[in-house]
């Protein structure tokens, strides 16, 4: 099993590959995460360069058996989708 990588693993990670102070490497992810929220409210699509494309997508309502037999009835949501670039699929795959 893979370990997650938590924000602050991100920042520093990120801070020493730029060369820039961890604080403005955090709001600077706090903000492009804020931004990126703020489009797929609004149905827009959001291309992360060299990663893939976010999009706001929908799934459809349905039935479900529960372990104990039971029927429940999932509601329709929107959900976020992401198609991932070629370069990322290349470099999972390898």
């Amino acid at each position: 099993m893979s370990k997650v990588v938590t924000k602050v693993e991100l920042v520093a990670a990120i801070a020493t590959k730029t060369n820039q102070p961890k604080a403005d490497v955090e709001r600077f992810m706090d903000a492009a995460q804020e931004t990126i929220t703020e489009f797929l409210g609004k149905g827009q699509d959001v291309p992360v360069l060299g990663l893939g494309r976010l999009k706001k997508g929908s799934r459809k309502a349905r039935s479900q058996v529960t372990p104990k037999g039971n029927r429940i009835e999932i509601p329709a949501c929107n959900v976020v989708k992401f198609s991932p670039a070629k370069k990322l699929k290349e470099v999972v795959n390898a």
